[in-house]
């Protein structure tokens, strides 16, 4: 795997029966490579929960040293446990990306150009896996397990497309790993966008459909935006977020939740 895929947040929840959950790790934030700054923490916050999060940016230093970065982009994941398990009080779990330019791009900018690119770019974010026995009303849950990934995104566009084009955008996430192991033969798809008016940000939206070990990923949806340093010329990164899922039925069902930052290559 690609040595910007390095081993993820080493935390590990397990299901160990009666809905009690154990969590096991560390917070030390793995490298996702030259350039990427990361921080990991876990805290316990008023709610009776404890948030466990990694948090990466690649803001840099400017010369007077201070950090007021006119270009960069920020993305992380989040997973709140409650402290009791018999408190009632939900889990939950989210993600986020963002980015920052002095030069905003807007669909019919990114669109209404010539020529294609492609942009690669580490990615991270949390997957659940559960394993049922039984269908319909006698399903019962055996077992259950959350982790943080790492992986690589790649996001190929054809900026000739036209705007409102449905083949503009597309790409494809793969080499997860936790913990510095792979997790198997996973293989996200990001199928083809759509956009907005060409005046809006240059945001676009689509669906997914992938592969984990012959389970079939066909829940879900993808978005990117893009951002360009310069005030001209094809975007320079991209930051997005996704989902996907197994069938709701699937008795050995996995679901991701994720974000990547990518640069043009």
């Amino acid at each position: 795997a690609s040595s910007d895929a390095e081993p993820t947040l080493g935390l590990s929840v397990s299901d160990t029966g009666a809905n009690t959950f154990s969590v096991d790790g560390d917070s030390d934030v793995p490298s996702l490579g030259t350039g990427w700054n990361g921080a990991a923490l876990s805290k316990t916050v008023p709610t009776g929960s404890t948030v466990h999060a990694v948090l990466y940016s690649n803001i840099e230093k400017q010369p007077d040293g201070g950090n007021a970065d006119a270009y960069y982009l920020v993305f992380g994941a989040w997973l709140s446990l409650p402290d009791d398990p018999a408190s009632g009080i939900p889990s939950d779990l989210g993600v986020f990306a963002n980015g920052y330019s002095s030069n905003p791009v807007t669909v019919g900018q990114v669109m209404n150009q010539a020529g294609t690119a492609t942009y690669r770019g580490p990615a991270t974010g949390l997957y659940s896996t559960a394993t049922y026995t039984g269908s319909g009303g006698s399903r019962a849950l055996q077992s259950a397990k959350v982790g943080f990934f790492t992986a690589r995104a790649t996001i190929r566009v054809n900026f000739g497309a036209g705007i409102g084009s449905f083949n503009a955008t597309n790409g494809n996430v793969a080499d997860f790993m936790e913990n510095g192991e792979s997790l198997g033969n996973w293989t996200l798809n990001f199928n083809s966008t759509s956009s907005r008016d060409s005046s809006a940000p240059a945001i676009f939206v689509g669906g997914i459909n992938g592969q984990a070990d012959g389970r079939s990923l066909s829940v879900g949806r993808w978005g990117v935006q893009f951002y360009r340093e310069s005030t001209s010329g094809h975007p320079d990164s991209a930051v997005g977020t996704f989902t996907a899922s197994t069938a709701a039925s699937n008795n050995d069902a996995l679901r991701l939740a994720g974000v990547f930052g990518a640069d043009r290559q």
